[in-house]
């Protein structure tokens, strides 16, 4: 009898060891959504209306207001303007375009706030806290550290389909594209933050470094070979994200808008059974692709 409760007792602490997640990983889900900072939110709402995107409108709130694009898988590209710098996440956003527009952070989807705490806590990577009803955040303090993650309290939750259906036939976010000063260092950073490294390919006629977190990659191109589509933020000195893969189920109602968008001066590309548009107020591109198009080309 003793040793049938010792044999429960034990079966019930692999149980609870097992729901519990583990304190030296991160358990991510994906690249959920990149903030894009912008001097002109008006602005920004035409360019992406006329690429074929619908615009869910945003709010204003601590010193920022913004708009989003939100995809059926969840996923979703937000744009924020700040209009006060002497609140916090406006601050933030006025400092950051002092250097140039554009993609500010990845914000990583996890399962465990959590966990990622326990993670960061074994690194000795310095974090804050902080939570609502909806999300539980956890940010590193460092500067540069371009990253934080966010735990949901509905992981299934998705917005309205009148948000997330799109002109274009846009579905969700692939890959981000990031431009390092050295991408040997960028490729620890990042090690150190979570990502897997993945190992070395090409992608935009360039060498890159592959890297994974949950189901999302991140491409790191090097500043010193960028390639064709990411010379402009080069030779202007700009390294961070500098491009955005976006998945859509057909390409041809985006070929002709990008046509016409080409003949208006904005600078497009088709590769690989991809379509590319560079986006220079905002220090992007995007890379339009289908289901199943190979993201990397060896």
């Amino acid at each position: 009898m003793l040793r049938r409760i010792v044999y429960l007792v034990l079966c019930c602490l692999s149980l609870v060891t097992l729901a519990q997640p583990p304190k030296n990983t991160i358990t991510a889900v994906a690249i959920n959504h990149v903030p894009i900072a912008v001097t002109d939110l008006a602005a920004v709402k035409k360019v992406f209306s006329s690429l074929g995107f619908t615009i869910k409108e945003g709010r204003a709130h601590v010193g920022t207001t913004n708009c989003f694009v939100k995809f059926s898988d969840g996923t979703y590209l937000e744009f924020v303007q700040p209009l006060d710098s002497t609140q916090e996440i406006g601050r933030f956003y006025h400092d950051f375009l002092k250097t140039r527009p554009g993609g500010s952070e990845l914000v990583i989807e996890v399962e465990s706030a959590d966990s990622v705490a326990h993670y960061l806590q074994r690194k000795q990577i310095l974090f804050a806290r902080d939570h609502n009803r909806v999300w539980k955040n956890v940010t590193p303090t460092q500067p540069g550290a371009g990253v934080f993650y966010t735990e949901y309290a509905d992981k299934n939750w998705r917005d309205k389909p009148e948000y997330t259906t799109h002109v274009n036939n846009a579905t969700g976010l692939g890959p981000v594209y990031y431009l390092a000063a050295d991408q040997d260092d960028a490729t620890r950073h990042f090690e150190k933050l979570g990502f897997t490294d993945a190992g070395p390919t090409t992608s935009l006629q360039a060498p890159v470094r592959a890297m994974t977190i949950g189901r999302s990659r991140l491409m790191i191109l090097d500043a010193a070979e960028p390639g064709r589509m990411a010379d402009f933020f080069a030779s202007r000195g700009h390294t961070g994200i500098c491009g955005l893969s976006i998945t859509v189920s057909s390409l041809d109602v985006l070929e002709k808008r990008l046509r016409t968008l080409s003949k208006r001066g904005m600078l497009t590309l088709r590769k690989d059974d991809k379509l590319y548009a560079l986006l220079q107020p905002y220090a992007l591109f995007l890379e339009f692709s289908t289901p199943g198009t190979p993201q990397t080309h060896r």
